[in-house]
């Protein structure tokens, strides 16, 4: 697999800054909502020369746990965020657009809390992602990411529906034990159709 060339994604400072309380917000009107930790979408900037070419810069919260994962799951969500208000802006507005297949995934280094991102648009449904770390070196390459609008019933958010998004176990005491309906029982009683062979202390 062809390891990506650094020089194509370009520095932070080429990048436009998210005001990202903001930018988040404009996301969960739409219906996508995500946890501080996903909110990591730093700065966007678009390609003069190429309108089907995105770049994003990605950074986890200071102190974020990255031990244990190749990549961070909520780096790797937050590049590609830029879809979600890039690919919403030409299609329905009221249509959820996410991730429905990937292929080709090659991840190149591992422990990334910080990611320069290039999204190229295949097709109206398909990208390619290619993200290096500060230094340009590669980080994670995806051949095609395949978007797909969710159907309405679960696209819908919990408060459009009425009702809470997680569920809980609740737990139903009982009354307390009564003697109304319910007999002491004394012992066990044992039933065949050949009483002779039972065990002698089971007789009788």
């Amino acid at each position: 697999h062809r390891v990506p060339d650094p020089a194509v994604v370009p520095a932070a400072a080429d990048m436009q800054p998210l005001d990202v309380d903001d930018f988040y917000a404009q996301l969960g009107e739409r219906g996508y909502r995500y946890g501080s930790l996903f909110r990591s979408l730093q700065g966007m900037g678009h390609d003069p020369g190429d309108p089907d070419v995105v770049y994003a810069q990605v950074e986890l919260p200071a102190g974020a746990d990255v031990g244990g994962y190749g990549i961070h799951p909520a780096l790797l969500d937050a590049a590609l965020h830029p879809l979600a208000a890039w690919a919403d802006s030409e299609a329905e507005p009221t249509a959820l657009r996410v991730p429905f297949a990937v292929n080709g995934v090659v991840l190149h280094a591992t422990a990334a809390t910080r990611l320069q991102v290039k999204l190229t648009r295949l097709n109206a449904e398909t990208y390619q992602i290619v993200a290096v770390d500060a230094a340009g070196a590669p980080v994670i390459s995806i051949d095609t990411v395949r978007m797909r609008a969710l159907h309405d019933s679960f696209a819908q958010s919990p408060a459009a529906t009425g009702r809470d998004g997680l569920f809980d176990l609740s737990w139903m005491e009982l009354p307390e034990a009564t003697d109304q309906g319910c007999g002491v029982v004394s012992g066990w009683a044992v039933l065949s159709e050949e009483p002779d062979r039972l065990p002698a202390g089971l007789g009788g």
